[in-house]
Order: C-alpha cells, then sequence, then structure tokens
C-alpha cells in the first residue's frame, strides 16, 4: 500500500483532535493559534536542520521564505477564524461548513493548476458529501442569531482550500520541512501579531491550559497539519480533502471517550456513507496516484 496513505490516516486521526483542545483552552483565539504555530515550529526545528543539512543547497533568504509567505498567512488566517467560528456559532453548523472543503477544492486546484477530477472522484465526492449533510444539517441551526458565525466560518473554509493549495504549487521541488517549518513559523508570526489586541484580557495560564495549548501545538499541528502538507504534495488534492472527512469519525470517538458524549443516530448512518466516499476516492484511480508520485518533483526529507 502507498504509505501517504498511512501518513494521511494519521493526520486525520491526529487533526480530529483539534476540537477538543480548543474546547479545552479557555485562551483568547489569536493566542491559541499564535502559541500552537510557534510551539509547533520549534518541536520540529531539529527535523528542519536535519533536512538543510542532508539537501546540501545554498538558500537565500528569498528562496527559503519567501514562497512560504502565502501559505502561512493563509493557514493563520485559517485557524484564528475556525477558532473564532467555533465560538460564534453551533458545532453542527461549524463542522457543516468547513467540511464543504470537497466542493471547493476541485474548483481551486482546476483554476490555479489547472488539475481536472475524475469521475471517479466526483462519485465519491457526492457520496460523502451525502454523509455530511446527514450527520450535520439534522442538528444545524440556521437562525439568524448564528448567521455570522457561519459566514466565519465559511472564509475559514475558503482559507483552508487556500492554505492547501499554496502548499501544492509553492512546497514542491524542495524537501518538504524546508517548506512546512517556515510556514508554521510566518504563521505564527502574524498570528502573534494579531494577537496583540487581545492581549489586555490574557491572565496568567493554570498548568491545564499550558497541557492544552501543548497538545494543540504537538498533535493536531506538527502531525496533523504536517501530514496534510505531505499529502497535498504526493497525492491528489481530492482524496486528500475527501480522506479528512474522516475526522467526523474520529471526533466522535474521541467526544465519546473523553467527555461521554454518545454520538446522534445519524452518526451511524452518516459514518459508513463517508468512509464509502472516502474509499472510492483513495482506492478508485491508483494509476492516477502513481501519475501524480511520478511526476512529482517534491520530495519528503
Amino acid at each position: 500500500m502507498n504509505p501517504y496513505y498511512f501518513i494521511l490516516a494519521v493526520g486525520i486521526v491526529a487533526g480530529a483532535s483539534s476540537a477538543l483542545f480548543i474546547q479545552a483552552s479557555t485562551s483568547p483565539p489569536s493566542v491559541v493559534v499564535a502559541f500552537r504555530l510557534l510551539m509547533a515550529a520549534l518541536i520540529l526545528l531539529p527535523v528542519l536542520l536535519v533536512a538543510l543539512k542532508k539537501d546540501g543547497r545554498q538558500w537565500s533568504a528569498r528562496s527559503f521564505w519567501l514562497p512560504a509567505v502565502p501559505g502561512a498567512a493563509f493557514l493563520s488566517l485559517h485557524l484564528i477564524t475556525w477558532t473564532v467560528g467555533v465560538r460564534m456559532t453551533s458545532v453542527a453548523n461549524a463542522s457543516l461548513i468547513v467540511n464543504l472543503m470537497p466542493v471547493a477544492m476541485p474548483f481551486a486546484m482546476f483554476f490555479v493548476l489547472k488539475e481536472k477530477i475524475t469521475a471517479v472522484e466526483i462519485a465519491g465526492s457526492v457520496v460523502a458529501l451525502v454523509g455530511v449533510g446527514v450527520l450535520t444539517l439534522g442538528s444545524a441551526d440556521f437562525s439568524m442569531a448564528s448567521l455570522k458565525g457561519d459566514f466565519v466560518c465559511g472564509g475559514s473554509m475558503l482559507f483552508a482550500v487556500a492554505y492547501l493549495v499554496s502548499t501544492r504549487v509553492f512546497g514542491r521541488g524542495r524537501p518538504v520541512w524546508t517548506y512546512v517549518v517556515p510556514v508554521y513559523f510566518i504563521a505564527g508570526l502574524i498570528a502573534l501579531g494579531a494577537s496583540t489586541a487581545d492581549w489586555h484580557r490574557l491572565t496568567a495560564p493554570s498548568s491545564f491550559e499550558w497541557l492544552m495549548l501543548v497538545c494543540l501545538a504537538l498533535i493536531p499541528t506538527v502531525i496533523g497539519h504536517s501530514a496534510m502538507q505531505i499529502t497535498m504534495l504526493k497525492l491528489p488534492s481530492q482524496t486528500v480533502s475527501i480522506a479528512n472527512l474522516g475526522q467526523f469519525i474520529c471526533a466522535a470517538v474521541f467526544a465519546w471517550i473523553f467527555f461521554n458524549q454518545t454520538p446522534k443516530a445519524e452518526f451511524y448512518l452518516a459514518s459508513p456513507l463517508i468512509v464509502i466516499g472516502a474509499m472510492i476516492v483513495v482506492f478508485g484511480s491508483p494509476r492516477r496516484v502513481q501519475l501524480e508520485l511520478d511526476k512529482a518533483p517534491g520530495r519528503v526529507a
């Protein structure tokens, strides 16, 4: 089996933990995002140094930092707006909107890179998105009170698509950690600048708050987002976005284990549809995946 599918699966499980830590944290959104990104960059610094030594090329400041700026800007905007949006609307609404990413991704990839979506990917996407609709529409709140939060989550979804497309455009042709770590560092600085407006709200964090922030940096960021960026360089974009819907299932299992939240009845209908749709996309066009790997200049170091 293609090893990048395993990396994708690990990233899905790790990414699903993000909502748990965000809900448990009480720090302002921009502060949370700045901390998790800058700590992620610090954790991965030794990996970056090894990758640079192994690569051996002479990097200029422009060639090293500049390609990471677009992805970093979109990543910081995605994480800040997602954290804000989740707190402004219902979880069902936020999940519904952010998981419309597979609808927007093909259009973005075609517009930027002329990457066409196949009939198999369309079929799998439809099946998976039906599952998303079943899971969220039943309990979604479409009142005017949540409308502002819905728009924020919609913007967050578009920023996430732009962030992943930027990875495909600017991350190829260089060892992956020489792209990922600068993205985290620059995005963290952007979020840190945005957080200055919230510094007056800061209080001394408790040991539990520190634990939540460290977990956010290590699990959904270092492991989850890094896996997403690696697989965006090595697998078709729609495979990554559709498989990422599996976070629904993982998040429900985590909520059941840690918060004793029993999934609603529609979860048991929606989950098989999401899994089947993802399997159609992932395993329905193996030749395309191999062709993308064969022609990809990027490599993991």
